[in-house]
């Protein structure tokens, strides 16, 4: 069997937060001061997902350094919802390390949302600049593809 990538993971969480829950997502967005792996969002509901994709132990332990942590520790933040997407693997690893402001989601060929994170409370303000940003980053993916394809 082959190893599970972080790209594998991307394309799963994609699919099902654009074909199972019909939301605008897209990959590495900024949230804030960081740039998410993959960013979903409804924009009638106003509600919001940032998932960080983690393959290794390393990768998951230094997500903490980022500024967003800090800010969710505190009870603020610029999303709805933070998720770590893990293989099963990983899960087994970090399951009690994970803090309870944090979901968890099992990518093992299939999604399995084992943890939902908390709720946090966000500002329109924010939530505007999230849906702007991940507006501008999907047109930036396909302009760059529609390039690469025309140089074909």
């Amino acid at each position: 069997m082959n190893k599970i990538t972080s790209a594998d993971i991307k394309l799963r969480l994609l699919q099902y937060f654009r074909f199972k829950r019909s939301m605008l997502c897209g990959t590495e967005v900024y949230c804030g001061p960081n740039i998410s792996d993959v960013i979903a969002i409804d924009p009638i509901k106003k509600i919001s997902y940032d998932i960080e994709v983690k393959v290794n132990y390393y990768d998951f332990s230094m997500d903490f350094k980022k500024v967003k942590h800090k800010s969710m520790e505190l009870g603020l933040s610029d999303i709805n919802y933070f998720y770590f997407a893990v293989t099963k693997e990983l899960y087994d690893k970090i399951v009690n390390e994970v803090p309870d402001y944090c979901g968890l989601i099992i990518i093992n060929g299939e999604i399995t949302i084992m943890r939902r994170g908390k709720k946090f409370k966000v500002l329109d303000s924010c939530f505007d600049k999230l849906y702007k940003n991940l507006i501008l980053r999907i047109n930036n993916q396909l302009i760059t593809e529609l390039e690469r394809n025309q140089d074909e």
